[in-house]
């Protein structure tokens, strides 16, 4: 049996997976249910009679069966020591509470400060001059005094250089990525990333 916590987070992963049901309908059911759970038990009249949810969502819901591979998805996280974090958590980033459309489940590795007091998202292209990585290079090198949480994505380019030189200046820094970040954890099926040498 699940614990309490797992049991949580399981129906947290099933509210992701849900067809039809992207962030904004999340976060709409949350608003109503304030639990994950309590959506998944909710009786289908009480789920279509929601503005924006109908009969359609509200059966997607009901008939929602891929618990075994959330169970999975729990797995997965703990063999790579992954922490969720739910749009309840207080260690969500308060700032994309504010967001009506912001994910309800992130994933989240490392010691970085999701609500630094300053942050700074760094993002360009993938294919940048040289004269743009030493832009971003000297960029990051004059912030260290500010104690500035960098936050970037995973890709090629501009990406890769905020997070190497955040690195480099041992500042605070995090990746912020649009989809599941799988394909870049060691020992699974792509190990090369953009940090990768």
């Amino acid at each position: 049996m699940l614990l309490c916590m797992d049991n949580d987070l399981l129906y947290q992963i099933a509210l992701t997976r849900i067809p039809q049901i992207g962030d904004v309908h999340a976060r709409l059911l949350l608003s109503v249910f304030n639990e994950a759970a309590a959506i998944f038990k909710a009786p289908k009249r009480q789920l279509e009679s929601i503005e924006g949810i109908g009969s359609v969502r509200a059966s997607n819901i009901k008939k929602f069966d891929a618990f075994t591979d959330c169970e999975k998805e729990i797995d997965f996280i703990r063999k790579f020591n992954i922490n969720p974090l739910f749009y309840h958590s207080d260690d969500y980033p308060k700032r994309l509470q504010h967001c009506y459309d912001s994910p309800p489940l992130l994933y989240f590795k490392g010691n970085a400060d999701l609500n630094a007091p300053r942050v700074i998202s760094i993002v360009g292209t993938r294919s940048n001059s040289a004269y743009g990585k030493w832009i971003c290079e000297q960029l990051i090198e004059e912030l260290k005094p500010y104690a500035v949480n960098i936050v970037s994505g995973l890709a090629f380019g501009i990406d890769t250089i905020a997070h190497r030189s955040a690195l480099k200046q041992q500042s605070s820094h995090h990746c912020s990525v649009g989809s599941w970040a799988r394909p870049y954890l060691p020992g699974t099926k792509q190990t090369t990333g953009p940090y990768d040498d």
